[in-house]
């Protein structure tokens, strides 16, 4: 069962009543101004005037007597003895009876390729995405989606999905009220989606300042620009990759090979104090080179061992960055395979099958096609095919997935080596299902091996966060969005969490 517990404190609120110029004295914490943003400040020998926004409208707010050190407003501050009127009208502000302590992040991943030639199935991703993040009335959501590029027009297909994302849900407009996307359909083909129920408090870095920013009221978005403030990508490589649509290859590959592009998109925030890094990731995605690897059973595979050196390649960015301080989430396409080789070897065994390769005229291996004693075939892979027959996809739904969690060990380099760290995958593979023709649900397609290949990851400082507390720690959940509905061949992924926000 998801936890949904949260824990934040009443507002505070700023009381007006008409008065003779008569002051009210309250002993408060300026980081409780939760809805005013400090605009200007200054200073006399016998006062401090301080102009402050509530919601769009300015109020001066003259205070005669300040006990201790008045700091920046976003910043850790003094408590303070105010005293203060405006005319004759006397402001009195009540404080929460304490400091918001947690809030809670949702954070999405999913590959959209395949629903750039869909729309209806595109706004059932979105509305079930939608539902993951306003379900659990996060303070903070984050969407990360990869494979723009696939679409005839990026551009559009951006607008179409930010719209059904955050214009449409009601849910999503009544509970966030200000947001910043960025969809890079130019070079990487990543977008990312940061939600905020209130954006007081929420500061963006700013790259080319190298200082944090107050983030703007409301919902922006930029599509298909160079670059947007707040946001940094950077390219990997681009690759040719099979499109496939339909359950077999043999039933078509739709669109044939596409140019893909791998990368990342960053953007780091300040968040109630706490600096946050978020990382939108798109790997190689070829599974294997060719099929002779299965035969030669490598160590690491060649498209592997590139998605390895992508990932230390995204460490030493981070490391040159100076964010070894920031709390750091990896959210996104990792396209990590199984370990098709010790899978394909122990099934042999266990089922007491014989192994035959199909070779070329040249000699090269095709295919390999495992058979039990009466002939019967049991597994036939070819580079466009894997296919388990008639236990396909009883076998990878078993126990969520938990028959073949064994050989989903692609990162454990990254996480048993330290560097980044991930919840326990108790859901199935997040890839490949298309729609069954005769129960009209979704299974598990037979052209690519399935995978948890779509993933989130973080660092120890987000870990601390997360895990601050037996509070915190019962609010983590990791899971797959759309469990039971087909939305689309790659089903997206979710981390919930409680951040501790307390010091």
């Amino acid at each position: 069962m998801r936890a949904s517990r949260s824990s934040c404190s009443m507002e505070p609120v700023l009381r007006a009543r008409r008065a003779p110029a008569k002051a009210f004295s309250q002993s408060v914490d300026l980081r409780r101004w939760r809805g005013h943003r400090l605009l200007s400040r200054s200073h006399s020998q016998s006062c401090v005037s301080i102009l402050l926004s509530n919601r769009g409208s300015p109020t001066i707010l003259r205070v005669l007597t300040v006990a201790g050190e008045f700091d920046r407003f976003a910043a850790p501050v003094a408590f303070a003895t105010i005293t203060f009127c405006v005319e004759d009208v006397a402001f009195e502000l009540i404080p929460a009876p304490s400091i918001m302590d947690y809030i809670k992040q949702v954070c999405v991943t999913g590959d959209v390729s395949t629903l750039v030639n869909d729309e209806n199935l595109m706004e059932t991703w979105a509305a079930e995405v939608a539902k993951e993040i306003w379900e659990q009335k996060p303070q903070f959501g984050a969407i990360h989606v990869q494979g723009l590029k696939d679409a005839a027009d990026p551009d559009a297909f951006a607008d179409k999905l930010v719209r059904s994302l955050i214009a449409l849900p009601e849910e999503m407009k009544a509970h966030f009220d200000t947001s910043r996307a960025f969809f890079d359909s130019r070079e990487t083909g990543l977008g990312s989606i940061y939600l905020f129920q209130s954006g007081d408090g929420i500061e963006y870095f700013d790259k080319h300042a190298h200082a944090y920013r107050p983030v703007n009221v409301g919902h922006q978005s930029e599509i298909g620009t160079s670059e947007c403030e707040g946001f940094y990508a950077k390219s990997f490589q681009t690759y040719n990759a099979l499109h496939y649509e339909g359950t077999y290859a043999q039933n078509g590959h739709g669109h044939g090979n596409r140019a893909h592009n791998t990368g990342y998109l960053m953007a780091r925030y300040r968040i109630f104090g706490k600096e946050l890094t978020f990382i939108n990731l798109n790997l190689h995605s070829v599974p294997f080179q060719d099929v002779s690897e299965i035969v030669e059973q490598p160590e690491v595979t060649k498209a592997a061992k590139l998605r390895q050196q992508q990932i230390d390649q995204l460490l030493e960015n981070i490391e040159s960055e100076g964010l070894k301080d920031d709390a750091i989430i990896v959210a996104g396409a990792f396209n990590a395979q199984l370990q098709e080789t010790n899978l394909l070897s122990d099934f042999a065994h266990t089922q007491r099958a014989t192994s035959y390769a199909k070779t070329g005229e040249d000699g090269t291996i095709e295919g390999i096609e495992q058979r039990d004693r009466e002939g019967r075939k049991l597994v036939t892979v070819e580079s466009q095919r894997f296919d388990l027959h008639t236990i396909h996809d009883w076998f990878f739904r078993l126990g969520r997935g938990q028959m073949v969690k064994k050989y989903n060990g692609e990162l454990a380099q990254v996480v048993f080596g330290g560097k980044l760290l991930e919840e326990s995958v108790f859901f199935r593979p997040s890839r490949h299902y298309a729609i069954d023709e005769h129960s009209n649900k979704d299974v598990f397609m037979r052209n690519l091996c399935p995978a948890w290949a779509d993933r989130v990851l973080y660092n120890h400082r987000a870990s601390d966060l997360f895990r601050h507390d037996s509070f915190c720690a019962s609010g983590l959940y990791y899971g797959l969005v759309a469990d039971t509905e087909y939305v689309g061949q790659h089903k997206p992924v979710a981390l919930h969490a409680s951040i501790c926000l307390k010091n």
